[in-house]
């Protein structure tokens, strides 16, 4: 297996004002690395094997997780499940499996394992099982591996517009802490052309009224409907839309260091024609002070 690399008039450029991740991103400054592995076989078809980000390696061997998925799904015990490396003092990574059980009545982790020792190489076969309930997975339907990894809280997931309706008064939690750095400050500057000083000269802003350089309102806005995709999973629609937010407030600043996460809030959830419609309370809270850095509302609408 290789990764899979491309050129063309189609490829992008590269990353605006980050000359490191464009570096990294391409071959020889020309080739783009699309972060698919391949697999050519012996007719000359060319198959997709898992991302570059999602292999680990084991003992000096690369483990593709898809592969080790695939045959642990062929268990009529496995409603979901996902693989991924974590560190071992022996062989450097081993797998993790974390399997969504068919039932409450289901095979046992070392029975999963002895399943796979038939199906796979025993450098594939995870050391570990572990059960839950659900996978946390974006709104596209990927799983979210780095939750797995770093064991952030699963989002809720509702199916079906019956399901959404009753979400009414629900507290649907809060998101893990995100720090926001000054690179990430100046890369919104430049992105927005706004430069101000308060922002993104950090010398001069420590003595200015804040102490030090702070975020803009709009960055720390612009995280707010991402950071809302990691509490809540829609499934069983065939429509949403999206909007905004409104009520718009910044009751703080939000300092460069600070670390703020998100809490958000079902007020009302309705039936609509087609659909159904929830009308959510959204708070940025920094963890350093004790308001927040900004509250809004927000509609969103999905259709069966």
């Amino acid at each position: 297996p290789a990764e899979l690399v491309v050129r063309g008039p189609h490829v992008f450029a590269g990353y605006w004002n980050r000359p490191e991740d464009t570096a990294a991103g391409f071959v020889d400054g020309q080739w783009f690395r699309t972060g698919d592995v391949l697999r050519v076989d012996d007719d000359g078809w060319a198959n997709v094997v898992d991302r570059v980000k999602d292999m680990y390696i084991s003992g000096g061997e690369n483990v593709y997780p898809a592969e080790v998925e695939k045959a642990l799904s062929e268990h009529p015990d496995t409603a979901d499940c996902a693989v991924i490396g974590v560190p071992d003092a022996t062989w450097g990574e081993v797998g993790k499996a974390i399997v969504v059980p068919a039932s409450a009545a289901h095979a046992s982790g070392p029975e999963l394992l002895r399943f796979l020792r038939g199906r796979l190489a025993g450098y594939k076969v995870p050391k570990t099982v572990e059960f839950t309930a659900q996978l946390p997975r974006s709104p596209s339907g990927k799983i979210l591996r780095r939750a797995l990894r770093e064991g952030v809280p699963m989002s809720r997931r509702v199916n079906g517009i019956a399901e959404i309706i009753a979400l009414a008064g629900a507290d649907l939690g809060r998101t893990e802490w995100r720090e926001i750095t000054q690179d990430r400050v100046n890369r919104f500057a430049d992105a927005t052309d706004d430069r101000q000083w308060i922002h993104t000269d950090p010398v001069r802003a420590a003595e200015g009224p804040f102490g030090g350089a702070i975020a803009h309102g709009y960055l720390t806005l612009s995280l707010v409907i991402p950071m809302f995709g990691e509490l809540l999973e829609i499934g069983g629609v065939t429509a949403s839309v999206n909007y905004g937010l409104n009520r718009v407030r910044y009751p703080a600043p939000v300092r460069v260091g600070d670390k703020i996460r998100l809490h958000a809030a079902v007020v009302e959830a309705e039936e609509i024609k087609g659909g159904a419609q929830l009308s959510l309370d959204l708070t940025v809270e920094v963890e350093s002070g004790a308001k927040p850095g900004c509250v809004a509302q927000a509609v969103y609408r999905y259709y069966a």
